[in-house]
């Protein structure tokens, strides 16, 4: 990962969830971040000492992308006022 694209990700997503904070005061939105720039970052550790496989790894990763969705469905759901 260059630089730039480093730089770019990590400002992008602080600023996005400065703005979902500020929307919800809710502790959950710091956990989004985490899992979507540490998780890939961890997974590639565990890959580099072989403590996971290819397949794992895939799982893994999958896992991870489920979770950061996850958080953003309950954010969504519990924050945003359905017009019923």
């Amino acid at each position: 990962m260059t630089l730039v694209n480093l730089l770019t990700t990590v400002g992008v997503t602080l600023a996005l969830t400065f703005a979902r904070w500020t929307l919800t005061e809710d502790n959950l939105v710091f956990v989004a971040p985490a899992v979507q720039i540490l998780g890939p970052c961890l997974l590639q550790k565990l890959q580099e000492k072989e403590w996971l496989d290819a397949k794992g790894a895939h799982l893994t990763s999958e896992i991870l992308n489920t979770a950061h969705f996850g958080i953003h469905y309950y954010l969504f759901r519990t924050y945003i006022s359905m017009p019923f």
